[in-house]
């Protein structure tokens, strides 16, 4: 493990807060902050990005254990940085997040929290495997299911990675949890026996899938017929969009001796409905995702079947015309995460083609987004998605539910909706499976075009 570093960095207190004050430091090239925690008062702070940046740890970047030496500003002196004054305090915090402008990239707002050496902390460490797997030698693919680690250790004990040897591992062959060489006194957040990679042989298409491939075959052959000469220009453009549109869908290929090469099925989507299992939430605000991925599921006469391995029901078929696979984690919300990086990787669905259905309260009853990539929002099945995925470029299709009134949030999204939204909550289930069928036949602007817009009727206003 390399040594920890500990960062030491300069900054002044601020004596206002708010846009106007946070505007003017940018100005004048310095950085508003905030640290809190540990029991303490928040206290706002300016900085200088370029000693931020020279206090992080290049091996652990956001993990960097940092002194903070607080200085009172002074009339006419500078706002950051300069000499210690006998005021000054001194804090350890760890970087908690931070802001960056959208096209500049420059750092725009950070939070510390504050840190105690008797206190553990939780981060998440990047899981870096090294070697080649003797497996693949016989066909083997290998799966890493996670990336980071969520990891609770000493403040001065933080791991740079965790940098793993898996040339040993032959064909189906896991990595756990147990498996890992962990320094004293950090723990992994998950249990021994969770799995971390595997090297398995690639999954082949079912037999239904199969069938598909080659009844969309004999009709393109039959359309062919009928098509102009190939000798003709209208032929050849003809033979080349068939092609292209047989690529797109991942239909199997002949190869020279007749045979079909359907070993993989190419451009899958994978559509995920988060939601809690069980029957008490199945009417909740929380569920709508489950709600409108069985909707599309009924619509495309797809049938839900029980996926052990990846702690989920899923229904797999043909979706808006292309091969997909609707996924209902049963992991409940907070880790979602686990099913699908699990799905992702059974399926081979590339992170552009991943779907996730989920409720937002910062959204009104009535009212759809879709978009692509983005934070969590402060929703934990997606925030599980993002962590295990180890980013958050896929589609999200959001669906509102409106912000509570007089209730805590966890029982609000726990709650069911009200008799008088139930119409309303339909036509908004039905917009999302819609909405979702859009991305997958004509892409995510199509989709965004024709629900990122107000609906012709006014929508719901939260309840309570």
């Amino acid at each position: 493990m390399i040594d920890m570093h500990i960062g030491k960095l300069s900054v002044t207190r601020r004596a206002g807060r708010g846009t106007g004050v946070a505007r003017k430091l940018r100005q004048r090239g310095l950085v508003p902050a905030v640290v809190y925690g540990a029991g303490g008062e928040s206290v706002a702070l300016a900085l200088s990005p370029a000693e931020l940046h020279a206090a992080l740890d290049p091996e652990r970047r956001e993990n960097t254990l940092i002194e903070l030496t607080i200085e009172d500003a002074t009339e006419g002196g500078s706002a950051a940085g300069g000499a210690t004054t006998a005021a000054a305090e001194r804090q350890q915090v760890l970087l908690k997040a931070y802001q960056v402008h959208p096209l500049s990239r420059a750092v725009t707002h950070v939070d510390f929290i504050r840190v105690r050496p008797d206190k553990p902390v939780r981060v998440r460490v990047p899981l870096v495997l090294e070697g080649k797997p003797e497996g693949l030698i016989l066909g083997g693919v290998l799966n890493q299911v996670f990336r980071t680690l969520e990891v609770e250790c000493p403040p001065d004990k933080i791991p740079a990675r965790f940098v793993v040897d898996i040339t040993p591992l032959k064909l189906n062959d896991l990595l756990s949890v147990g498996q890992l060489p962990l320094p004293a006194g950090v723990r992994v957040c998950l249990p021994d026996e969770q799995t971390l990679a595997s090297v398995m042989l690639p999954r082949r298409a079912t037999e239904a899938e199969t069938a598909a491939a080659e009844g969309a075959s004999e009709g393109a052959a039959e359309g062919a017929a009928a098509a102009p000469a190939a000798g003709s220009a209208e032929g050849a453009a003809a033979k080349g969009g068939a092609a292209a549109k047989g690529r797109r869908s991942g239909q199997g290929q002949r190869t020279g001796q007749g045979r079909r090469q359907v070993a993989f099925v190419s451009g899958r989507w994978l559509v995920v409905g988060l939601g809690n299992p069980g029957g008490r939430y199945a009417d909740s605000r929380h569920n709508v995702g489950f709600r409108v991925a069985e909707l599309l599921a009924t619509e495309a006469g797809l049938s839900w079947r029980g996926a052990p391995r990846l702690n989920a029901d899923t229904a797999v078929g043909t979706l808006a015309g292309a091969a997909a696979v609707l996924l209902k984690p049963l992991t409940f919300m907070n880790l979602s995460g686990q099913s699908v990086v699990a799905a992702a990787h059974f399926y081979r669905v590339e992170l552009t083609q991943l779907v996730a259905l989920h409720d937002d309260i910062d959204l009104p009853l009535g009212r759809l987004r879709v978009k692509r990539g983005g934070g969590d929002g402060g929703h934990r099945g997606i925030r599980s998605m993002i962590e295990l995925l180890g980013a958050g470029d896929f589609v999200r299709v959001r669906i509102g539910v409106g912000r509570p009134r007089g209730s805590a949030v966890v029982d609000h999204v726990l709650g069911g909706f009200a008799p008088a939204d139930r119409p309303l909550l339909e036509r908004s289930l039905q917009r999302a499976a819609e909405a979702t069928a859009l991305v997958i036949r004509e892409g995510l602007t199509a989709a965004m075009n024709r629900h990122n817009r107000a609906d012709d009727e006014d929508p719901a206003p939260a309840t309570a």
